[in-house]
């Protein structure tokens, strides 16, 4: 389960409840991943 968190830049952070990781895309948006939640601009 991902929960939608709201960052201070106005993008959104989607958390892993379970697993306390961040849902990432590579690249051009082809691919998903589980990441370190890095809140931070840019990063998830």
């Amino acid at each position: 389960m991902w929960r939608p968190v709201a960052q201070s830049d106005g993008s959104w952070a989607f958390p892993n409840q379970n697993r306390g990781l961040c849902l990432d895309v590579h690249g051009a948006g082809q691919q998903l991943d589980q990441w370190p939640c890095e809140n931070a601009a840019g990063t998830n």
